[in-house]
């Protein structure tokens, strides 16, 4: 009995080494198959060049191709680039004996992102072609541009991801990233600064669909606090960027602790040109207001128009309640949103009355309608146009 055991893990280190010796033995071969076809996914997917720098197999602690960098350039170089410092793509080790490359999961190390607001809306650094076609279908481009470029068929073969050859698979359960760092470039020139992202997240791919499912994130966006972003499921196409999501529930910490918020997403749809909320629930706390809670229903965001509505929702705060709805489009300065106040307490004052914030195209207006606080009644109207620097403004105040 004691000699057929050793017999066994004889035989069983044997098989060990001897699969370490194949696989050292093939490893540059394998790499050199592997990262011009990642590339060439890669760059089709995303409508931009991918380059991986150098590329190596890794046995220890698990099978894995670590990667010494990463990065994706628009084909015009005018948009900068997205880089990534490294990471790691864990593969399969009975299928890689086999000579089938079987990616099970991958691991991004500080990941360098910066996404600019413009007029279409928002894109990223080094794929701000990403969506692109989806975004102009649903804006309706006229078909005098369509001449002037190539044709559709043309476009999609060309940018079109090709089926993998039968030695390589795809089958994710897992995408990390981490030591991650985001520079968001608002329409207005400032810029926000986000350090220390982390991403885990449960993935699935299926030709250009993706599904995802318990992704958690947590960053620091500078100068402001901590997030935490946790995600049930979601999915959305890459070719058109068009996904829902189930629900998201995120928590921040800002101004040093001082505020807390927690808030759930339900039921979001996602396109390029638009964001459609259907639940939105809130709670937390905050400095003069303590805690709040509340709800929004059916809630839009369009960014090319910079324009949110907001069919209806509530807040209860400061012992009172806020109804609030309507819908208003920063960019062409157009429609309202209205706020209802009903039993706000404060310092022993009641307020009840309605706030009104609308465009008539030009201007920005705020109006009270009344304003009942301190035993009367307070008639207020102010303007303001944004697009001017300093913007004027204007005031008309009744008190009663």
């Amino acid at each position: 009995m004691k000699k057929a055991l050793i017999s066994v893990l004889l035989l069983l280190l044997v098989l060990i080494i001897g699969a370490v010796g194949y696989l050292l033995i093939q490893a540059d071969s394998i790499v050199a198959k592997l990262k011009p076809e990642i590339e060439a996914q890669g760059s089709a997917i995303l409508k931009s060049k991918l380059t991986i720098g150098d590329m190596h197999l890794r046995l220890f602690p698990s099978i894995a191709f670590s990667l010494d960098s990463l990065t994706v350039t628009d084909e015009d170089k005018q948009n900068g680039q997205l880089a990534i410092g490294g990471g790691s793509i864990n593969v399969s080790l009975l299928k890689l004996l086999s000579g089938t490359i079987a990616i099970t999961s991958i691991s991004l190390d500080s990941p360098n992102i910066t996404i600019r607001q413009s007029p279409s809306g928002f894109r990223i650094d080094g794929i701000s072609r990403l969506g692109e076609e989806a975004g102009e279908e649903a804006k309706g481009v006229a078909s005098q541009t369509q001449k002037q470029q190539p044709s559709s068929i043309e476009v999609e073969e060309k940018g079109k991801a090709q089926p993998l050859p039968k030695w390589l698979q795809v089958n994710l359960d897992s995408i990390a990233l981490t030591n991650g760092s985001f520079k968001i470039y608002q329409a207005s020139g400032k810029s926000i600064s986000i350090h220390e992202l982390y991403l885990q997240t449960d993935v699935a791919l299926a030709g250009s669909a993706v599904s995802i499912s318990d992704l958690a994130l947590s960053l620091e966006l500078v100068d402001h606090g901590d997030f935490q972003i946790d995600l049930s499921t979601a999915t959305f196409d890459l070719d058109t960027l068009i996904g829902t999501v189930k629900a998201i529930e995120s928590a921040s910490s800002l101004a040093e602790g001082a505020v807390k918020a927690k808030i759930t997403l339900k039921d979001s749809q996602i396109s390029p040109n638009k964001i459609m909320i259907r639940n939105i629930a809130l709670d937390g706390e905050a400095p003069e207001i303590n805690e709040f809670s509340g709800e929004l229903r059916n809630v839009s965001f369009s960014p090319s128009e910079t324009k949110i509505g907001i069919e209806g929702g509530k807040l209860n705060v400061l012992q009172g309640q806020m109804d609030i709805g309507g819908a208003l489009s920063l960019k062409t300065l157009t429609g309202d949103i209205q706020v209802l106040l009903k039993e706000l307490q404060k310092n022993g004052e009641v307020v009840n009355g309605t706030l009104l914030l609308r465009g008539n195209g030009e201007r920005l207006f705020v109006e009270t309608k009344p304003l009942k606080l301190f035993g009367g009644e307070i008639m207020a109207e102010s303007s303001i146009i944004p697009r001017k620097t300093p913007p004027p403004f204007s005031a008309d105040i009744t008190v009663t």
